[in-house]
């Protein structure tokens, strides 16, 4: 969600059972679905549509990520993936109206986006891209206090690098004061073949195990499963690898602009299941 900070961010999610989010608060889905009535329903409230805005990428506001000097001409240009939401603590204007358009975001909307003019009061808020506020939807599943997590690590870091995972156990504990022992890059050490025409840079273990600790000292366990290679795979993966160096980190950039086989990445996932 984009706040009225330029760089700061917030979590806003969609559920079965409440809309919403820390910051701005959370209604029952029940409530929020009667509120925006029946005919708006399908633009706010379906699974399809929360899927959609969840990969709203690129947008004008996208907290930490935006670039200002370009937010003007990125919604003047139409390159804008995110969406404009009834926002939760503002549901009684939307169940006192009189007119269907009044939960619809009127054209001022637009040139909020492209000023970055973002309210937390305001009827609507700007929903972009969970990645910009944390990449795993680790830190939600945290703050549910959920004891038994499973966490796939697909956000395209290297299988050495672990980037995205410590940025979402800072906003952790810094948000929620949760900590978490967790040791990946001793857990899942990648091995470097000595024939690297025949095999492939693999994962000694493509899991790692952490505990969480939440405040009242009640514990967790979280098990990491990252994008790698396991030892074992079967040669032919390793032979796709050799020739394709991202796999299997490939970006969604690159899985967009080209040809690729999904086979090896079917294969590959069997192949990763077994294996935990």
């Amino acid at each position: 969600m984009a706040p009225p900070l330029r760089f700061a961010r917030h979590s806003f999610t969609f559920s079965s059972q409440w809309i919403g989010g820390p910051i701005v608060g959370a209604r029952p889905t029940s409530d929020y679905e009667l509120a925006v009535g029946d005919k708006a329903q399908a633009r706010f409230t379906t699974l399809p549509t929360a899927m959609a805005i969840s990969g709203a990428a690129f947008a004008p506001s996208m907290g930490k990520m935006t670039r200002t000097p370009f937010r003007f001409f990125l919604a003047l240009a139409n390159l804008r993936l995110g969406v404009w939401v009834p926002n939760p603590r503002r549901l009684d204007k939307f169940i006192s109206r009189n007119v269907v358009h009044q939960v619809l975001p009127r054209p001022q909307y637009l040139l909020r986006e492209m000023l970055g003019r973002n309210h937390l009061d305001a009827p609507f808020l700007y929903i972009t891209d969970g990645g910009h506020y944390e990449n795993l939807g680790l830190v939600e599943l945290l703050r549910r206090k959920c004891e038994t997590i499973w966490c796939i690590d697909a956000s395209g870091d290297e299988v050495d690098t672990f980037s995205t995972l410590g940025g979402a156990l800072q906003t952790a504990e810094s948000e929620l004061q949760i900590s978490v022992d967790i040791q990946p890059g001793h857990d899942m050490v990648p091995q470097v073949p000595s024939d690297k025409g025949a095999k492939c840079n693999t994962l000694s273990d493509p899991s790692a195990r952490a505990q969480s600790t939440i405040p009242t000292n009640t514990t967790g366990t979280i098990t990491l499963v990252k994008a790698g290679i396991p030892e074992d795979a079967p040669w032919s993966i390793c032979a796709y690898a050799h020739e394709n160096a991202n796999f299997p980190c490939d970006s969604t950039s690159t899985n967009c602009t080209t040809r690729t086989d999904s086979r090896p990445t079917a294969s590959w996932a069997n192949s990763l299941s077994s294996k935990l």
